[in-house]
């Protein structure tokens, strides 16, 4: 049997390691048909609650796809959670080479969430694999009441977590926390509010460097992104569209109460782009380590969180705290022209001695 490489972006472990296999004689099969390599957008989409978009001249080489509506899913340890009814395995064999993210969209019931919270914090994005449930890099579209999870493509460099799995079980579905009590940190729970950036100078694809990076916030006014807090620890899934293109950040991290460091930071950040003669795709996942913060507290819900790091002394190489405060940087872009034709272009290095090369981060507990 086929051995297909998934670089899935982890965003944590939900509970430990299943023995029950993933089938049920009340399973139904959805949908099952061998895909091909195409330069138009590919859109499967069933009544049964899920949706998967394959872009244009993502796929590179023909594939089997099976989609089954579980009725049976494994079960999961942990109370907090509870798994819902839209819950889908998909069986994928051939030779895989995706050049562009796979879009997977699962239907979510607002009829499960807790009275009392909102839906950013009620429904979880769940996954299966392996014989774990995991919680993967996804975001919430609200308007259409779906989870949209990301399936990552194999050409990534990994510094992270390369899975080999059997063309048998991945499992995509919805989930809905059972209680509240991961908001109760007080202070935390009050930071509402956030504001980001990332720059960084590197090369991709020629000799001349370029400017990289990416911004997220959730002050405009129209914005209805929540940071989900769970103790010290936080997970943010922000969707922003403009009248030529989307950007997608999902953003995890913990921070630490008393030294007010941000430790395990995560950033991943697509970003597609419209421009009229070609399309862009451009993909950064960002690990960091630990980053010092501050506290700034003016009482009456002014407080707020600073975190960043910049380069300090531009006459000094050691004194490059953006430098250290980064683990390891992934990056490609891929550039499609209106016939389809498509270019795909990884970061190769990053200049250090770019002057502006930074990472900012802040909580507000208010817009103002």
């Amino acid at each position: 049997m086929n051995k297909i490489l998934f670089l899935l972006i982890l965003m944590g472990i939900v509970a430990c390691k299943e023995d029950n296999p993933v089938n049920n004689n009340n399973d139904k099969v959805v949908y099952e048909n061998l895909l091909e390599p195409s330069n138009s957008v590919q859109t499967i989409e069933t009544i049964d609650g899920i949706k998967i978009i394959i872009p244009a001249a993502a796929l590179q080489s023909s594939l089997n796809l099976k989609i089954t509506k579980l009725a049976s899913p494994p079960s999961l340890n942990d109370a907090t959670i509870k798994i819902g009814s839209n819950v889908f395995k998909l069986e994928l064999i051939g030779d895989i080479q995706f050049s562009k993210s796979i879009v997977i969209r699962v239907k979510f019931d607002v009829s499960k969430i807790l009275s009392g919270i909102t839906i950013s914090e009620g429904v979880k994005g769940l996954m299966y694999y392996s014989g774990e449930w995991q919680t993967p890099n996804y975001t919430l579209d609200l308007a259409n009441e779906e989870i949209v999870f990301l399936l990552d493509p194999i050409n990534k460099v990994s510094k992270n977590s390369d899975k080999f799995l059997s063309d048998e079980e991945i499992v995509f579905g919805d989930g809905y926390t059972t209680t509240d009590s991961g908001q109760s940190d007080e202070l935390l729970n009050k930071m509402k509010y956030f504001m980001g950036e990332l720059y960084f100078e590197g090369y991709v694809g020629d000799d001349n460097p370029r400017d990289l990076g990416f911004q997220f916030d959730n002050l405009e006014e129209e914005s209805t992104t929540k940071i989900n807090w769970n103790g010290n620890k936080f997970h943010i899934s922000d969707t922003s569209t403009a009248q030529y293109g989307y950007q997608l950040t999902n953003i995890t991290g913990e921070v630490i109460k008393g030294s007010w460091d941000l430790q395990n930071l995560i950033m991943h950040c697509i970003i597609f782009t419209d421009h009229g003669t070609y399309t862009s795709y451009e993909d950064y996942y960002v690990e960091f380590n630990s980053i010092d913060g501050d506290l700034i507290d003016y009482g009456a819900n002014l407080a707020w969180l600073d975190f960043h790091e910049e380069r300090k002394d531009y006459t000094d190489e050691n004194n490059n705290e953006f430098q250290k405060a980064v683990k390891s940087i992934d990056y490609f872009v891929t550039l499609t022209e209106l016939n389809g034709d498509s270019e795909t272009l990884n970061l190769t290095a990053i200049n250090w001695g770019f002057d502006y090369g930074s990472i900012r981060f802040w909580f507000y507990q208010s817009k103002n």
